[in-house]
């Protein structure tokens, strides 16, 4: 019996593809595949993800032209034999129990879903100037209760990622959940995830630390510039929030806390686009494209009325002093916010 299927899209994964597949190969669990989908690597990655099926029987290779990070996943999930699919990033890492722990208590409590914690490292050429752990309280809680508390789960990433978590297949298959092509530089984990809950997913939390996330500037690729990315972050609410529409009277009575959504995942999200070094619109350009979201879906005129005082304490400084930014229409400002950020990392 295959307990959990392991997904890894490949795409020239370089030094760390191997240190990523040997922390998977190592588990504890040892009733699990691995299935690799060499996304038309072109560094002799594709050569290292056939070594290791070789080497294992538990590695299954899937080679395609490259077709991105959605259509990889995609790949692997029609093939996929687990009772649960769980996934993996190309360049992180798995701690030895994480199939194993997660997989005996998601059997106990029958849930679709089971989250776990993480660490989200960030480093510029191997200097790692953030080491972020998110976690979790240990419940259950049912689809109901989770339209309640909404919010509060978002804040502390329940619906960001789908590589700390495990899900039941037969869900998935059940409701034909699979990856959206639409997105091709982000926020494919945000879908799915949002996916399952419109359907209606049950999850159980798990406190505990177990998945190792990497944000390499300048390797991965959440890290880097596209203008496809802009069409996302515009296009992205509106996706999202179909799966949820019924929910949207109950997460609209909230205006703190959906104000603090639309500056993480639109605004900020833009500025942290068109700031970043390999964007290369005019400042001009850029103002434009940051001052016409307030004619976008999902903004509403009350975001600007939300007390800073109360947006700083739900989240930060940083989105309190982006929002006063943004009242006053200082665009270009709310950029160089950004580009400050962007320039303390990669010194």
């Amino acid at each position: 019996m295959t307990k959990v299927s392991v997904i890894m899209p490949v795409y020239n994964s370089g030094e760390y593809l191997n240190r990523a597949i040997e922390s998977i190969l190592s588990q504890s669990l040892k009733e699990f595949e691995l299935i690799l989908v060499d996304d038309g690597s072109t560094d002799g990655s594709s050569k290292r993800c056939d070594e290791y099926a070789r080497k294992d029987g538990r590695v299954v290779v899937i080679h395609q032209k490259n077709k991105g990070i959605c259509a990889a996943r995609n790949a692997a999930l029609k093939v996929a034999k687990g009772k649960y699919i769980a996934f993996s990033d190309h360049d992180d890492e798995y701690s030895p129990k994480q199939l194993e722990d997660n997989y005996n208590r998601i059997e106990v409590s029958g849930v679709d879903i089971i989250k776990f914690g993480s660490k989200a490292i960030q480093s510029y050429q191997k200097r790692i100037f953030r080491n972020d752990i998110r976690a979790f309280n240990n419940e259950i809680v049912t689809n109901e209760q989770i339209k309640k508390r909404f919010w509060e789960l978002w804040r502390i990433y329940a619906f960001e990622c789908v590589w700390d978590s495990l899900f039941r297949k037969s869900f998935l298959d059940q409701h034909h959940i699979e990856f959206n092509l639409f997105f091709k530089t982000g926020s494919e984990d945000y879908d799915f995830l949002w996916h399952c809950l419109g359907n209606g997913a049950s999850f159980e939390f798990n406190s505990s630390v177990y998945y190792n996330h990497y944000i390499r500037l300048g390797f991965s690729t959440s890290a880097k510039f596209h203008e496809y990315t802009i069409k996302t972050i515009l296009d992205r609410p509106q996706i999202l929030f179909d799966y949820l529409i019924d929910w949207m009277p109950i997460l609209k009575e909230n205006r703190l806390e959906y104000s603090y959504f639309w500056l993480q995942m639109v605004l900020g999200s833009l500025c942290h686009t068109v700031a970043h070094p390999a964007c290369d619109m005019s400042m001009t350009q850029k103002v434009k494209v940051i001052s016409d979201l307030k004619e976008s879906s999902f903004f509403y005129d009350w975001i600007m009325d939300v007390k800073l005082r109360d947006l700083i304490k739900l989240s930060s400084l940083r989105y309190g002093v982006l929002l006063w930014l943004y009242k006053c229409g200082f665009y270009k400002l709310c950029i160089r916010l950004y580009q400050i950020q962007y320039k303390k990392h990669m010194k």
